[in-house]
């Protein structure tokens, strides 16, 4: 069987059912190779059988804890979008956060010192962020995200999910650019942790009041770039990127990645 959700809205019963059906399907598809390797038929097998296989599969690579990890992770940080003051119209903020906002300890992430986020980064991210970026090409970035939001709302009406708003083509362009300029921004590794990580010697005028310890820092990098990771292994993502950098500067958001992002996945 294949799954009849192939890519699950929101945070509904939709989701928990491709959830249970890619499950069952994978199951399935591990009981046929079994049964090919005895040289039967899986309409031979016997319940008995089918427990023992059911349990082996359990136990087996295949039977993918990160399905049932980066789903729930997912559904959660759909809940937690939805459930997002639906007023406000600072939507490029919403498009910047949502890949980290599961991890904040406000939203029942993990302790900070297990590698958890705050609310309270997002100041000195959004003052980073302003700085690499510039405020002015921000200021458009959110005003095409806030009509995005207004096209989709009036074509969508009650059904509006903001799964619409994240997956829409011109926000996935504009969530790219931002994060390619933070990663180009970055020579090496130990220069993206300065930025960010706390520094005792830097302490001073003008240093955010919240700073990432390391492990923080990895949490962070690891899930916030996971879009610019994706579309730096897709063609058409990849070509989107060297057209605003040369193959030098895209080398070096791929080294970025390698050492600050990939590594921590």
């Amino acid at each position: 069987m294949a799954p009849r959700i192939s890519k699950p809205r929101g945070w509904d019963a939709g989701r928990c059912q491709f959830i249970a059906e890619t499950y069952l399907d994978w199951f399935l598809n591990y009981l046929d190779g079994e049964a090919r390797r005895n040289g039967s038929g899986a309409g031979n097998y016997k319940l008995e059988d089918l427990r023992d296989l059911a349990e082996r599969f359990l136990k087996s690579e295949r039977s993918a804890p990160l399905l049932l990890e980066n789903s729930f992770f997912t559904c959660n940080q759909a809940r937690l979008n939805s459930a997002w003051k639906d007023d406000r119209d600072d939507h490029l903020l919403r498009l910047l956060v949502q890949q980290i906002f599961p991890l904040f300890v406000e939203e029942g992430g993990p302790e900070l010192e297990a590698g958890g986020l705050t609310r309270k980064m997002l100041p000195s991210l959004l003052k980073a962020i302003t700085a690499i970026v510039g405020a002015r090409t921000l200021h458009d970035y959110d005003r095409q995200c806030f009509m995005t939001v207004k096209r989709l709302r009036a074509k969508a009406g009650d059904d509006f999910q903001w799964d619409d708003f994240f997956d829409d083509a011109e926000v996935r362009r504009i969530l790219i650019h931002i994060l390619a300029d933070l990663a180009h921004s970055f020579d090496d590794s130990t220069q993206g942790r300065e930025w960010f990580v706390d520094d005792a010697d830097r302490e001073g005028a003008g240093v955010p009041e919240w700073r990432f310890d390391e492990n923080q820092f990895s949490t962070f990098a690891c899930h916030f770039f996971v879009p610019l990771v994706e579309a730096m292994a897709s063609g058409e993502g990849r070509s989107h990127i060297a057209e605003k950098f040369d193959g030098a500067e895209v080398e070096r958001i791929e080294h970025f990645l390698e050492h600050v992002a990939i590594s921590n996945m």
